[in-house]
Protein backbone atom coordinates (compact mmCIF):
# COMPACT_ATOMS: atom_id res chain seq x y z
CA UNK A 1 0.00 0.00 0.00
CA UNK A 2 1.27 3.53 -0.84
CA UNK A 3 1.68 6.08 1.93
CA UNK A 4 -0.63 8.52 1.97
CA UNK A 5 0.58 12.35 2.61
CA UNK A 6 -1.04 15.41 3.56
CA UNK A 7 0.11 18.95 3.26
CA UNK A 8 -1.23 22.28 4.43
CA UNK A 9 0.68 25.14 3.88
CA UNK A 10 -0.25 28.96 4.51
CA UNK A 11 0.81 31.08 2.27
CA UNK A 12 1.17 34.89 3.14
CA UNK A 13 -1.13 35.95 0.32
CA UNK A 14 -4.94 36.32 0.33
CA UNK A 15 -5.80 39.28 -1.96
CA UNK A 16 -4.30 38.08 -5.12
CA UNK A 17 -6.80 35.89 -7.16
CA UNK A 18 -4.13 35.19 -9.89
CA UNK A 19 -1.71 33.91 -7.26
CA UNK A 20 -3.92 32.10 -5.46
CA UNK A 21 -4.91 30.22 -8.48
CA UNK A 22 -1.91 29.81 -9.63
CA UNK A 23 -0.87 28.06 -6.23
CA UNK A 24 -4.03 25.80 -6.65
CA UNK A 25 -3.34 24.84 -10.06
CA UNK A 26 0.04 23.78 -9.81
CA UNK A 27 -1.19 21.45 -7.44
CA UNK A 28 -4.05 19.99 -9.63
CA UNK A 29 -1.57 19.51 -12.51
CA UNK A 30 0.78 17.23 -10.36
CA UNK A 31 0.32 13.53 -11.22
CA UNK A 32 -0.78 11.45 -8.03
CA UNK A 33 -1.54 14.40 -6.42
CA UNK A 34 -5.42 15.84 -5.44
CA UNK A 35 -6.47 19.57 -4.23
CA UNK A 36 -8.66 19.12 -1.13
CA UNK A 37 -9.37 22.58 -0.24
CA UNK A 38 -8.17 25.98 -0.88
CA UNK A 39 -9.24 28.77 2.13
CA UNK A 40 -8.57 32.62 1.80
CA UNK A 41 -8.68 35.15 3.90
CA UNK A 42 -8.42 39.19 2.74
CA UNK A 43 -8.48 40.58 5.93
CA UNK A 44 -5.23 38.47 6.92
CA UNK A 45 -3.75 38.42 3.38
CA UNK A 46 -3.45 34.46 4.14
CA UNK A 47 -3.89 31.22 1.79
CA UNK A 48 -4.46 27.33 3.12
CA UNK A 49 -4.24 25.09 0.58
CA UNK A 50 -4.62 21.62 1.49
CA UNK A 51 -3.68 18.62 -0.24
CA UNK A 52 -3.05 14.92 -0.45
CA UNK A 53 -1.32 11.71 -2.73
CA UNK A 54 1.27 9.61 -2.71
CA UNK A 55 4.66 10.65 -1.14
CA UNK A 56 6.17 10.58 -4.79
CA UNK A 57 3.18 13.17 -6.09
CA UNK A 58 3.44 15.30 -2.79
CA UNK A 59 6.93 16.34 -3.31
CA UNK A 60 6.39 18.19 -5.99
CA UNK A 61 4.43 20.79 -5.26
CA UNK A 62 5.48 20.66 -1.76
CA UNK A 63 8.73 21.43 -2.80
CA UNK A 64 7.79 24.38 -5.05
CA UNK A 65 5.76 25.96 -1.87
CA UNK A 66 9.12 25.23 0.12
CA UNK A 67 7.94 22.52 2.16
CA UNK A 68 9.02 19.00 2.01
CA UNK A 69 6.97 16.00 3.41
CA UNK A 70 7.68 15.71 6.97
CA UNK A 71 9.31 19.09 7.61
CA UNK A 72 7.23 22.22 9.35
CA UNK A 73 7.89 25.65 8.39
CA UNK A 74 8.44 28.70 11.10
CA UNK A 75 7.00 32.19 10.72
CA UNK A 76 10.01 34.28 9.65
CA UNK A 77 11.78 32.05 7.92
CA UNK A 78 10.25 33.13 4.11
CA UNK A 79 8.61 30.17 3.64
CA UNK A 80 5.04 29.49 3.58
CA UNK A 81 3.70 28.40 7.03
CA UNK A 82 2.47 24.68 7.22
CA UNK A 83 3.21 21.38 7.68
CA UNK A 84 3.55 17.97 5.51
CA UNK A 85 3.06 14.37 7.23
CA UNK A 86 2.45 11.20 6.52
Amino acid sequence: MAQLVECVPNFSEGRRRPVIDALAGAVEQTPGVRLLDVQADESHNRCVISFIGDLDGVSDPAIGAGLSPGSESSPGDGRPRGRCSA
